[in-house]
């Protein structure tokens, strides 16, 4: 169960990715972004997928806690 989010999780950043890059370059060629906003959007860019799998991994630890009480009250 785990590895399947985590490899649909994998698999689901590759075009959102690609849309905030595209939104950072037009921001930057359009708007004039300074180093400090680059370097925000950059690093969103690259570390939401680690939260976007942490958050599927907490839910399914919670999900398979809430099976067990409801399994052995």
């Amino acid at each position: 169960m785990i590895c399947a989010a985590i490899l649909f999780a994998a698999a689901a950043w590759a075009i959102p990715a690609l849309i905030m890059a595209g939104l950072i370059l037009w921001n930057v060629v359009w708007c004039g972004m300074n180093r400090y906003e680059l370097a925000l959007a950059l690093v969103a860019v690259v570390f939401w997928p680690i939260a976007l799998i942490l958050g599927i991994i907490a839910c399914s630890y919670a999900d398979r806690q809430r099976c067990s009480r409801d399994v052995w009250p």
